[in-house]
């Protein structure tokens, strides 16, 4: 309760500053993201792992024979967790901004507070806007990935449907 009293309003220039700070740290976090793995892969992953869980409900159902299924689903499973656990690549860069780059940036704004809905630190503060940047852009790209996976998803239907020609005359 005393810790309240002690704080003053936050310069509108530091609450700025924090959201600046803020649209960098989830740009760079979403860029390293996208580096690490391919978002309409994982999307791919999804979508094989859901057929082949369908498939194995319909032979359980038949009492057919699952090992070769459960096989197949292991193997995208394997590959949909390898792209979940290098997500975790990021956490020391939050650490990095949060107990490094934010202290050095905010020395002296230890003691000042933002009112919005209840009192937040700068801390606070960064943490708010990290999670409704995130979000926000969590949702646009997901979007556009989706998009992205439909377009590949036609693109190969037509490859089927229309086979490249030989060329030259070769078979």
């Amino acid at each position: 309760m005393f810790f309240l009293l002690a704080m003053q309003p936050m310069a509108i220039s530091t609450a700025l500053l924090v959201f600046v700070v803020s649209i960098i740290y989830v740009l760079l976090i979403y860029g390293i993201q996208r580096k690490l793995y391919d978002p309409v892969k994982m999307i791919e992953h999804q979508a094989h792992i859901k057929r082949i869980t369908n498939e194995m409900k319909d032979m359980m159902k038949n009492n057919q024979d699952i090992s070769m299924k459960q096989q197949e689903l292991m193997g995208h499973f394997k590959e949909s967790m390898k792209a979940q656990l290098l997500v975790f690549a990021i956490l020391p860069l939050f650490f990095i901004f949060y107990y490094g780059l934010l202290p050095l940036l905010f020395a002296g704004a230890s003691n000042e507070v933002i009112n919005i809905i209840v009192p937040l630190t700068y801390q606070s503060f960064f943490i708010l806007c990290i999670f409704i940047l995130g979000l926000v852009l969590s949702l646009i790209l997901r979007r556009y990935d989706s998009k992205r996976y439909k377009q590949r998803q036609a693109q190969n239907a037509q490859k089927e449907q229309n086979p490249a020609k030989p060329i030259n005359g070769s078979k």
